[in-house]
C-alpha cells in the first residue's frame, strides 16, 4: 500500500537521486550500504485554521549517510533540490506543497563506523478527504 512518504522516496527515483529498497529507505536504517538516504516521518502539527479545508500536514527527516562527507552532504542536497518547493501530484497523491524547514543540511556527526550523516526536515501539506472536508 502507497503513502504520501512512499509516494517521496519513488520521486526521488524518478529523478535519479536514490533508489528505493537499495539506496533509499522509510524508517529504517539498515547496516548497509554505507551511502544511502533515509525517510523517517514524524507527526505534523494540526492545524485549526482553515480545519475545513481538504488538506493534512506532515513532516519528516531526510537522513544521508556515507564514508565520504562530502558525499553524504551533497546526497541530501541533491533531495532537496528535487523536493523544495514540490506540489502537485506526484505518485497518486495530491501535494499541495513540500518545504524544507532549514536552507542547508545540519551534520549529525558521524555513526559507529565512522560514517558522516546530514539531515533535513521537511513539512507538507496533502490533500486528504474525509467525511467532514473536502467532499
Amino acid at each position: 500500500m502507497s503513502n504520501r512518504f512512499t509516494a517521496i522516496a519513488e520521486y526521488l527515483e524518478t529523478q535519479g537521486i536514490a533508489t528505493v529498497g537499495t539506496n533509499l529507505f522509510i524508517n529504517t536504517l539498515p547496516p548497509e550500504p554505507d551511502t544511502c538516504l533515509i525517510i523517517t516521518p514524524y507527526p505534523g502539527v494540526a492545524k485549526s485554521e482553515n480545519i475545513l479545508h481538504p488538506y493534512d500536514t506532515f513532516s519528516f527527516q531526510l537522513m544521508s549517510r556515507s564514508s565520504n562527507t562530502e558525499t553524504a552532504f551533497d546526497l541530501v542536497m541533491a533531495a532537496y533540490d528535487v523536493l523544495q518547493g514540490l506540489g502537485g501530484l506526484i505518485n497518486g497523491f495530491w501535494f499541495v506543497e513540500l518545504v524544507a524547514l532549514q536552507q542547508s543540511p545540519l551534520s549529525m556527526g558521524k555513526d559507529a563506523l565512522n560514517r558522516s550523516l546530514f539531515s533535513l526536515n521537511f513539512r507538507g501539506e496533502v490533500e486528504n478527504k474525509t467525511q467532514n472536508r473536502g467532499n
